[in-house]
């Protein structure tokens, strides 16, 4: 077992803990939070260079990273700690230590360089073959396998210099997981040098005198090949994806149809923080599950607020930590006063959010809740994404688009299509600028978000009309002029039944296609066309179309989108609230379904 030595708990507000006494400004930034992405633009960056080769992936653990930062000999008392009538120094960092991270994390990036420098030594093969030895190498034939694409841009060169020659392999520590890929003629000379720099660092390896820094039993049950779990998530380097785990997936689909089974009528704040804490690592490399978690997350945000209340007028201990809390304190607060206000902040969120209150799902909650589990529990929905669509890349393609009450539209030229949609007078009527009044109205931010769904759909179209490829995953920057719309794109819809029905909708038609979309804000000034194409009619008085290529000549290449009937009455009910989308369903279509392009 791993003994976890807790500095933060506490059971009175005048205990002071370690953590609490600690200074930690002059502490080293902890920088494995990005490594996953790194790692994944890494990857790519490899296909690049290597179209046609096989991506090895492994791992080495270093074994009880945080026993190599030395604590100081005065401070070896203070951080000891007494089991079964013992007395245990610590003469290394403990687990739980607010400074143990970042003390280890110089180690692990001195690691980082020293392997990368060691990749040109082809002696340290030699050195460590019987390390290497004890890894299992399954290298499985290349004969008639189809690696998926990978497609170089300004932002993802490869892995080559300016002669061809492979850059050395960068290494890339998760805290102490070194993850690593490279191709076969390289896999041993990096894991060769990754042991070097291992044992520079943290001493020589010498079991005579302390335990080996490289995990020895994960190091023996080590296997590398094209396919890996690591970090808890399933690497395939042929198909360029990575996904959850066929455990973990299994593990969701026992909950949804067991736990959150489609009879359920209640849940409590516990039960539902579970629930979405799992969702939430699927949506890590698989992002659009997020379009369908804006009901979860919205019913979590109110079940904490009325277990608040509920406590409140309930619970005189917790009342009078929030009134500690909320206590009107002067311009300088003592050290005493801040931790009896932490101390009170701490136990009241614990209680708020370990309250087992239940709530009833109302219906949105519930059909959501359906959504999702259909989504999971069919095979066919592959939870993983091509790893072109989670790094970033320069945009293949770009779009713009902007609406007002009455109208949207949207263009591209290097798609070479332009669009313009009328809204149903109800619609019209209905549409609201976003204010504290505008609840029961369609707000702004909602026809924003129709314009960019039109214009994927539009892109969907050009690219089956065309005939363009899209298994590289190719990204359409989609320009617009409203924060909240771009924002809903790229994550998902915070508030609103209409916009997170429009989420889905969105949802839906991610999942029918290979193309990765993007949304960044432009100002309504750099946005002077869209803008204007959104208001074609006025005051009565329709446009002539004939005059389009006259008056905005970028246009001339374009041709005309013109949304299928069934797409314009599926948004319009959308946004009336009368139907809540299925991304299911959504995913079936075929371009043909969405529209057509004229001229």
């Amino acid at each position: 077992g791993r003994v976890i030595w807790n500095v933060t708990s506490k059971s009175w507000a005048w205990v002071e803990t370690m953590n609490e006494v600690s200074a930690t400004l002059e502490e080293a930034d902890v920088t494995f939070g990005d490594t996953l992405p790194r790692f994944f633009k890494y990857i790519y960056n490899m296909r690049i260079s290597y179209p046609d080769e096989d991506i090895a992936l492994g791992y080495l653990d270093i074994s009880s990273c945080f026993r190599f930062p030395r604590i100081f000999p005065d401070l070896i008392g203070a951080f000891g700690f007494v089991h079964d009538d013992l007395f245990f120094a610590s003469n290394a960092h403990v687990f739980g230590h607010s400074t143990s991270a970042s003390s280890w994390d110089p180690l692990r990036r001195a690691i980082e360089v020293l392997a990368k420098q060691y990749f040109h030594d082809d002696s340290l093969v030699h050195k460590y073959a019987d390390l290497l030895d004890e890894i299992q190498f399954n290298q499985e034939s290349t004969q008639g396998v189809q690696f998926a694409r990978a497609r170089s841009c300004p932002l993802n060169q490869g892995v080559f210099d300016e002669h061809g020659h492979q850059l050395p392999t960068p290494h890339h520590f998760y805290v102490d997981d070194n993850l690593i890929a490279a191709t076969w003629r390289y896999i041993r000379r990096v894991l060769a040098a990754a042991m070097e720099a291992t044992f520079r660092v943290c001493g020589a390896a010498d079991e005579r005198f302390r335990p080996s820094a490289l995990n020895r039993d994960k190091l023996r049950a080590l296997v590398v090949a094209y396919r890996a779990i690591l970090l808890g998530f399933q690497f395939d380097t042929r198909l360029m994806t990575v996904g959850i785990t066929s455990d973990f997936r299994a593990e969701l689909v026992t909950l949804l149809t067991q736990t959150w089974h489609a009879g359920r009528q209640s849940f409590s704040v516990p039960e539902l923080e579970t629930l979405v804490g799992k969702l939430g690592r699927v949506g890590q490399i698989f992002p659009p599950i997020y379009h369908v978690l804006g009901q979860l997350y919205a019913s979590l945000g109110y079940a904490l607020r009325q277990n608040g209340r509920w406590l409140y007028g309930s619970n005189k201990e917790y009342r009078q930590l929030m009134k500690e809390i909320r206590r009107e304190r002067g311009e300088s607060v003592s050290s005493v006063e801040q931790r009896r206000v932490n101390f009170a902040v701490s136990v009241a969120a614990k209680r708020q959010h370990g309250c087992d209150r239940r709530y009833r799902m109302p219906p949105s909650f519930q059909q959501e809740l359906g959504f999702l589990r259909d989504i999971i529990t069919d095979d066919t929905v592959e939870l993983s994404s091509h790893l072109g669509a989670l790094v970033p890349r320069t945009p293949e393609w770009d779009a713009a688009g902007d609406a007002c009450k009455s109208s949207g539209g949207g263009w591209s030229t290097s798609l070479r299509f332009w669009w313009y949609w009328h809204f149903p007078s109800d619609v019209e009527a209905r549409a609201r600028l976003p204010s504290a009044t505008s609840k029961g109205f369609i707000c702004i931010n909602c026809l924003e978000t129709v314009v960019i769904i039109i214009n994927l759909a539009a892109a969907i179209v050009v690219c089956a009309t065309d005939g363009l490829d899209t298994s590289y995953i190719p990204i359409l920057l989609n320009y617009c002029d409203n924060t909240s719309a771009c924002s809903w794109v790229t994550k998902r819809c915070r508030g609103g039944l209409i916009g997170r029905a429009l989420g889905r909708l969105f949802m839906g038609l991610l999942l029918s296609t290979d193309i990765g979309i993007q949304a960044e804000w432009l100002s309504t000034t750099d946005n002077k066309l869209a803008d204007l194409i959104s208001r074609f009619t006025g005051q009565n008085i329709d446009y002539d179309f004939s005059r389009l290529i006259v008056d905005y000549p970028q246009l001339k290449v374009c041709r005309r989108f013109v949304p299928s009937a069934s797409l314009l009455k599926l948004l319009h009910s959308t946004l009336l609230g009368r139907c809540s989308p299925d991304p299911m369903a959504l995913r079936k279509l075929k371009p043909i379904d969405l529209g057509v392009l004229i001229g």
